[in-house]
């Protein structure tokens, strides 16, 4: 079984890089460099979610 501290934590650091890049995505300006690296950080987090969500089905289904 996986121990849900540190899943807790993983998942709130997801949730706050994947939600915070995305609107700080919509605040940059159009091309520039910050508004790409806002994307690129809303992308590691909601790749960090799914990540975490596969892991927890795969072991659950042992």
């Amino acid at each position: 079984m996986l121990d849900k501290e540190p899943l807790h934590g993983l998942i709130s650091l997801g949730g706050f890089l994947g939600f915070g890049g995305l609107v700080l995505t919509l605040f940059q300006p159009q091309g520039s460099a910050e508004q790409v690296l806002s994307a690129c950080s809303a992308a590691m987090g909601f790749g960090l979610l799914a990540i975490i969500i596969g892991a927890v089905r795969l072991r659950q289904k042992r």
